[in-house]
């Protein structure tokens, strides 16, 4: 009974500092989710801040913005910072559901270990990982022309 007890004072420590340590922002869901739109819109329309939504709540634009594609991985992706909100906002498109390459990538679900994580032993979807480190040899390689 003792162990029981313990357990579910135990839980509900673990409960209450959990709930404390995240509050959940209304207002930076929903621009989190209309940044997410940004992978959609053509690099041409972000430049000129005509995006529909994502550049309405971004009125300054994406500043240092780079527009990042995979012909290998038929992924596609923005980076850039929102002055507006004081971050920096990485987006990357869905599937398609008509591309067997993004499928094969997206069904490639074992965690991989991010090699950017030096603090904690950070995994990612390993899909995901070889799509990251193809976006980043296609920016070094386009850098360095």
């Amino acid at each position: 009974m003792s162990k029981i007890l313990s357990l579910i004072l135990i839980f509900c420590f673990l409960s209450m500092t959990l709930s404390h340590t995240f509050q959940y922002d209304e207002k930076m869901a929903k621009n989190l989710l209309v940044f997410s739109l940004l992978a959609y819109c053509k690099p041409e329309n972000i430049s000129i801040n005509n995006c529909g939504e994502p550049c309405q709540r971004n009125p300054q634009s994406l500043v240092d913005y780079l527009n990042m594609n995979s012909n290998a991985t038929h992924t596609s992706g923005t980076i850039g910072y929102s002055a507006d909100h004081d971050a920096i906002v990485n987006t990357f498109r869905g599937t398609i559901s008509t591309d067997l390459t993004n499928w094969m990538y997206n069904l490639d679900s074992l965690k991989a270990p991010l090699a950017e994580c030096t603090v904690w032993n950070c995994k990612v979807h390993q899909g995901f990982q070889i799509i990251l480190i193809t976006q980043k040899i296609n920016k070094l390689s386009t850098s360095k022309s």
